[in-house]
């Protein structure tokens, strides 16, 4: 038979029609299920709770969903008797591009991602799953194929659900497809920035996957008994800026916004395929997470990340810098030491090597290990070379503490009565002052002068604060008395000191975070690689620390400003590029986890 132009453009109008009219059917949710297809799971937008398979017949019979197959091992996940992708030779990609992509980097990224998830610890994860004859997903990804719509004009700037799965059909025998249909494959329809999914990408989810028994129309000639042969594809389109489908991907680790934010709902989708590839495979039965798939119980939970940023070096003129950490004063009323503790002794004893020896009290002490002891003059024979020194408690026990010395034979299991009045110096020795003041914790304190010198400190940070009282740790000699009726002053620096330069920027203002360094002729202002803590275009401030009542002063001199473009964040390296990418469940004892690998 002899077919002219008309016919065979007749013929091919027809087929097309066809492919379309049976995608449609097969495509639209869970009321098509009875027609071969398998409906869509969809990938949440940020903030937004999974469907997971709630609109599946294998979810809504409930017989099935009752199913939990016992002879694999499951871990906050069940299994549901039903195919997983768990050829030896790992599961195939074919990537089918739709829309402008133009010079689009996407087109080097999203390959060298998937290329790269390979034998890679993420994708390993899926190895924790297996069907029922104990077979496990392997860790091996193969890209083995790409083909690029020409143009938009296939279907134009919005496809429907029907639309993406002609596409992923139309490309078998294009680019480097194969024009076998491959049931170990997803097919991953990628679409450009501007193109729209009318069931709801951005609006309700980022991407979906599903899968399609369906008849093989692409043979030519058509055998007579059309194959049955299920086709798992996948749609993700670009988001662009669109804070829906970008998340934290905002900074782009690969200065690609919305192919770095392409490659997470990637991952999500192909592991899904992998593990429930016609929604009879692992899926939640929990109540809390009813249908969730693997991916979907660590929707955009992105585990420990690390972020990266680029360095720039920016220069400006400094003019004059001030402390805005002036000093505070206050006049000092009284002072006590609080750190000595008396105990009266009744008994001494030497342990069998002579080294530790143990001081038995009339009353339970409050002291504590490492308070210094001093022990009074007098004491037994077999330990007078005790008598009148200062040692380190080494241990308490109720009424006794003890103390280690070196072995000595005159200590050596021997045991004495006596009496006399022992004094400890607290291990964490301070100081409290009276006077009214307006420190606060932190502060540094300076006293001079007192009448007792014991209290004199010199920038020593203030512990505790109260409107009328202030403390200090310091180190303070045994037996030292009260500082009483006295007027002592007592000067205060901020606890945590800044200094503002004023400077006139010689390319751009210095920011927030930036490392700076200024070497002037006033060595109080002399900073370096300090961080920017406060910022305008004239000023910036950074932590110096500034001797309290230093003044403001002017000079001439350069800030060297080491400036970090803001981070983007990654958790990990794939191919050589950096991504960030969700976690997927681990079907792993004892309850399962969110992991990277």
């Amino acid at each position: 038979m002899i077919l002219t132009r008309k016919s065979i453009i007749a013929l091919l109008a027809t087929s097309l029609l066809c492919m379309s009219l049976t995608a449609s059917r097969a495509d639209d949710g869970a009321s098509t299920e009875g027609d071969g297809g398998h409906g869509k799971i969809e990938f949440p937008l940020v903030g937004g709770a999974p469907k997971g398979l709630v609109n599946h017949s294998s979810f809504k019979n409930s017989q099935l969903a009752g199913v939990a197959n016992t002879s694999v091992g499951q871990y906050g996940i069940q299994y549901h008797n039903g195919p997983i992708m768990n050829a030896a030779g790992g599961v195939n990609v074919n990537i089918i591009w739709y829309g402008n992509w133009g010079t689009d980097t996407s087109k080097s990224i999203l390959p060298t991602f998937i290329a790269g998830l390979n034998n890679s610890p993420y994708f390993a994860i899926n190895t924790s799953y297996q069907d029922g004859a104990g077979v496990a997903a392997t860790a091996k990804v193969n890209l083995l194929g790409q083909y690029s719509y020409p143009t938009t004009t296939t279907f134009g700037t919005t496809l429907t659900d029907a639309k993406i799965l002609t596409l992923a059909k139309g490309s078998l025998g294009l680019g480097t497809i194969s024009s076998a249909l491959d049931p170990n494959a997803l097919y991953l329809v990628l679409t450009a920035p501007g193109i729209k999914e009318s069931s709801g990408f951005l609006n309700l989810y980022c991407g979906w996957h599903s899968s399609e028994t369906m008849d093989y129309l692409n043979t030519i000639p058509t055998p007579a008994v059309a194959p049955a042969t299920d086709m798992k594809y996948s749609f993700v389109g670009d988001a662009g800026g669109n804070s829906a489908c970008t998340g934290p991907t905002k900074t782009s680790p690969n200065s690609n916004v919305g192919a770095d934010a392409m490659t997470s709902v990637i991952a999500h989708e192909l592991e899904e395929t992998v593990t429930d590839p016609d929604g009879t495979g692992w899926w939640s039965t929990s109540a809390a997470t009813p249908g969730y798939e693997n991916g979907d119980l660590c929707a955009w939970n992105f585990g420990s990340t690390s972020s990266t940023g680029t360095t720039s070096t920016f220069t400006g003129a400094v003019s004059a810098a001030s402390n805005n950490g002036p000093s505070k004063t206050s006049s000092i009323t009284s002072a006590t030491y609080n750190g000595l503790l008396p105990a009266t002794l009744s008994k001494m004893a030497g342990d069998a090597t002579g080294t530790t020896i143990t001081f038995t009290t009339t009353a339970t002490s409050n002291y504590v290990t490492g308070d210094k002891v001093t022990l009074p003059a007098g004491l037994p024979t077999a330990f007078a070379t005790l008598s009148s020194t200062v040692q380190t408690i080494s241990a308490i026990s109720g009424k006794t503490f003890a103390i280690t010395t070196a072995a000595t034979p005159a200590f050596k299991s021997v045991t004495a009565n006596t009496s006399g009045t022992v004094l400890v110096q607290r291990a964490g020795t301070t100081i409290t002052y009276a006077g009214s003041n307006s420190f606060a914790v932190g502060d540094k304190l300076t006293v001079a002068g007192a009448a007792i010198t014991a209290y004199n400190v010199t920038n020593v940070a203030i512990t505790a604060r109260t409107s009328t009282t202030f403390t200090v740790a310091a180190i303070v000699p045994v037996n030292t008395a009260t500082l009483g009726a006295v007027t002592t002053p007592a000067i205060a620096g901020r606890a945590s000191s800044t200094a503002i330069f004023t400077y006139a920027p010689t390319t751009t203002a210095f920011a927030v975070g930036d490392k700076v360094s200024v070497a002037p002729s006033v060595t109080a202002y002399t900073v370096t690689d300090a961080t920017i803590t406060a910022a305008t275009g004239t000023t910036f401030t950074v932590a110096l620390v500034v001797a309290a009542g230093t003044p403001a002063a002017t000079f001439t001199a350069t800030a060297t400003d080491l400036h970090t473009s803001v981070a983007s964040l990654y958790n990990m390296t794939l191919g050589g590029l950096k991504f960030l990418v969700q976690q997927n469940w681990a079907n792993r004892a004892p309850n399962g986890t969110c992991a990277l690998s």
